[in-house]
């Protein structure tokens, strides 16, 4: 996320990010990173899956570097159970960096 490169989380559809709108403002943590990003929400989309999430959004928008949507399924299910993601769906939440 430091980066400013992304602009789409991905994100379980549970909790928190159940409820989550535009206009709402979350802290976003970079991997390895201690500091957080404040960011404020620009629009919520709904998936049943990863795999739907980048089929349909950008690529480059959620996971800069990453070169194809195989790959970036690998980097979700190393952070997410396919049970969890089959229970739950997926939200994909456009973000915009502030400051």
């Amino acid at each position: 996320m430091g980066s400013r490169q992304k602009s789409i989380e991905g994100r379980l559809r549970k909790g928190k990010y159940a409820k989550i709108k535009p206009g709402d403002y979350i802290l976003v943590y970079s991997p390895g990173e201690k500091d957080c990003l404040k960011v404020k929400v620009l629009a919520v989309r709904y998936y049943d899956s990863f795999k739907d999430m980048l089929e349909r959004e950008k690529l480059t928008r959620i996971l800069p570097g990453v070169k194809n949507i195989e790959t970036g399924i690998e980097t979700y299910n190393k952070i997410y159970s396919r049970e969890d993601e089959k229970n739950f769906g997926v939200a994909a939440i456009e973000i915009e960096l502030l400051g």
